[in-house]
């Protein structure tokens, strides 16, 4: 008799992906890759983990991602490129807009919508779906963190 567990195939907990194996795992939660792991433990530690029931394959696959991806946003280091960026600005809050092209389930809004809950520097978020984007109330460091959980907001 043939062992029926070597056909079952695993897929990622966050972004549906075949696992490999079952090496990368929390609990019963299995991941292809550990970006998909980290996203998940971002959410989970905010808990935010509601996103998952919108869609079987809320997420967006993390492999090949790296932490050097991040040097791409050195830019926002420089004062004059961010004043160029931003919507308005006074002594307390700032707002920016973000186009948001990969942004295609009710996931993705609800994820969007509770950033505030992921960097107390989010004030309010809202999503225009129709538009492809998220007005934002808060603070530029949103732009690391929409990359953070790979969603790669563009500034318009």
């Amino acid at each position: 008799m043939q062992d029926l567990s070597a056909q079952i195939e695993i897929k990622c907990f966050h972004c549906g992906d075949p696992c490999k194996n079952k090496d990368i795992a929390i609990d019963d939660k299995y991941f292809c890759c550990n970006g998909c792991r980290l996203v998940y433990e971002i959410l989970e530690e905010n808990k935010l983990c509601k996103y998952y029931t919108f869609d079987e394959k809320a997420g967006v696959s993390q492999r090949g991602v790296s932490k050097e991806h991040a040097v791409r946003f050195e830019y926002l280091d420089d004062p004059q490129v961010v004043t160029k960026l931003i919507d308005f600005t006074d002594s307390n809050i700032t707002t920016a807009s973000f186009f948001i092209p990969q942004m295609h389930c009710s996931a993705c809004i609800w994820l969007l919508e509770n950033l505030y809950k992921l960097n107390s520097g989010v004030v309010f978020s809202e999503v225009n779906f129709l538009q492809k984007k998220l007005d934002n109330l808060g603070i530029l460091e949103i732009i690391r963190l929409l990359f953070e959980i790979y969603l790669n907001g563009c500034l318009r």
